[in-house]
């Protein structure tokens, strides 16, 4: 064994991101917005009457006038008057800004409880914050010859390409590529690697983050909702008013979207453990090990891998194992550091698949054609299993069922296997197969790959093909991962 040592060329995208689930998200209808700076006096609201208890109700954190008031960020002296309006003073400008779409008794507003909201009324701490679905911002007050209207080309980090749009010309759109800032809330740059509220929050693509809770490990996958599409026409702010400003590759942009179609951040999930997808292939140079969102198996983060032929690997939340033809060697990586833990000289001549989890670890060769039971701490054989079958090509599972894939000889086949024996249950060899490069799953659902389309595939366990998509390695030879 050798010492731990890290992970090379780890490609950072983002953090993994969760699917699915649903939180606790409740109707309250305002009742009094002028006497907290910080939150929303509500009654409850079952979608039809009104209640009688008052509950108070978080104000986003940018909302909020404690955080500001009298306050100098980032060179903008901020001075309120009340708590919905607000001066910003700037290089000598001032600026006036209201709350776009302003907090009123009767508004209906929806919450989620936050334990970290950070506010207190009657030195009570609030459980419940606005989730602010109307996407309400501080917008500066502009006339209406100040707007324009202009037509999405693209869409970055944090500007838009537009062009001038006016529906009574002939041509309508203007020829000349125009860059219109975002609204605060939706630049990335400003939420890129920031902590606010226990919550860090990192850029997947210009319309999509992650947000991960410090507390518990945890994250969610935030999408900008509706998205900048080429053809949205939008109101823009001209000359930009009111925002800090934005220089974008030196040029200080001069307009600015209003936001007129309120679009934020949407939780996309709440917080929960991920679904995690593994994927290898290529060889020499473009040999790559990478991490999936299993949601859009759209990759996360890649690696070169330690070895020049990656032969298979598979895993779950806390840890992945790998193997590698060209070193012959077993390798178990750290889900949390990026970093290779532990390596181990193969127990045969052709590693060609390995799967598993931190109980047990799944291993095949494509020489001996055996496949074996591995000890999760140090590899060595716990037992083996000779099922008369040619060049098993891929293999993962759990502690109840294990899947294993051939791809030469005995032909192209997907095998299902007890776990407990690694006993045969059933054979098949489904349509879809071409050459078999790697399999993983549980009882629960399955990942395959083949390497005759590069594809990557969600199976359910009587083969359904439920999903399929171009792999990102070429050729994939290897898949493994846990559906939730």
């Amino acid at each position: 064994m050798t010492a731990a040592r890290s992970a090379i060329d780890w490609v950072r995208h983002a953090k993994i991101s969760p699917d699915g689930g649903s939180g606790d998200l409740r109707a309250y209808k305002v009742v009094n917005v002028s006497d907290y700076p910080d939150s929303i006096e509500c009654h409850t609201w079952d979608g039809t009457d009104e209640g009688d208890e008052t509950v108070h109700v978080a104000r986003p954190w940018w909302l909020r006038r404690t955080p500001f008031h009298g306050m100098t960020i980032d060179g903008i002296l901020y001075t309120y008057m009340g708590n919905t309006t607000r001066d910003e003073l700037k290089g000598g400008k001032t600026t006036r800004k209201t709350i776009q779409a302003p907090y009123s008794p009767g508004n209906i507003i929806w919450a989620t409880p936050d334990g970290r909201s950070g506010v207190t009324v009657d030195d009570k701490a609030l459980e419940w914050i606005d989730d602010n679905r109307t996407a309400r911002d501080w917008t500066a007050e502009v006339g209406a010859s100040d707007v324009i209207q202009m037509r999405v080309q693209s869409a970055d980090d944090n500007h838009i390409v537009a062009r001038t749009w006016d529906a009574e010309a002939s041509p309508q759109e203007g020829t000349t590529d125009i860059k219109v800032a975002k609204p605060w809330l939706l630049r990335l740059v400003n939420w890129e690697g920031v902590t606010r509220d226990g919550i860090k929050y990192t850029k997947i693509a210009e319309w999509q983050r992650t947000a991960l809770e410090l507390s518990s490990g945890n994250s969610r996958l935030e999408n900008v909702e509706p998205r900048y599409f080429l053809g949205d026409i939008i109101d823009v702010a001209n000359p930009v008013v009111g925002d800090v400003a934005l220089t974008v590759m030196g040029e200080v942009l001069k307009n600015q979207d209003l936001n007129a179609e309120a679009r934020k951040f949407h939780k996309q999930s709440e917080f929960g453990r991920p679904g995690i997808l593994w994927v290898c292939g290529g060889v020499n140079d473009a040999r790559r090990i990478f991490v999936i969102d299993p949601t859009n198996f759209c990759p996360i983060c890649e690696l070169k891998s330690p070895g020049l032929f990656p032969s298979g690997l598979g895993g779950d939340h806390d840890v992945m194992h790998h193997c590698d033809k060209n070193t012959d060697t077993f390798y178990k990586f750290n889900t949390t550091t990026l970093e290779i833990d532990s390596e181990f000289p193969s127990i045969d001549i052709t590693p060609n698949g390995m799967g598993g989890t931190v109980l047990n670890v799944w291993h095949c060769d494509a020489t001996t054609n055996l496949v074996y039971r591995l000890d999760p701490d140090d590899y060595t054989v716990d037992y083996s299993s000779d099922l008369g079958v040619d060049t098993p090509s891929g293999i993962g599972g759990d502690d109840g069922v294990v899947w294993m894939c051939t791809a030469e000889g005995s032909g192209s086949l997907i095998f299902k296997l007890l776990a407990s024996t690694l006993g045969l249950i059933s054979s098949s060899a489904p349509a879809f197969l071409g050459t078999p490069a790697g399999i993983g799953g549980d009882s629960t659902g399955i990942w395959y790959c083949d390497a005759d389309d590069n594809g990557i595939y969600e199976l359910a366990t009587d083969l359904t093909v439920l999903r399929k998509r171009i792999g990102p390695a070429d050729p994939v030879k290897g898949i493994g991962g846990k559906l939730k």
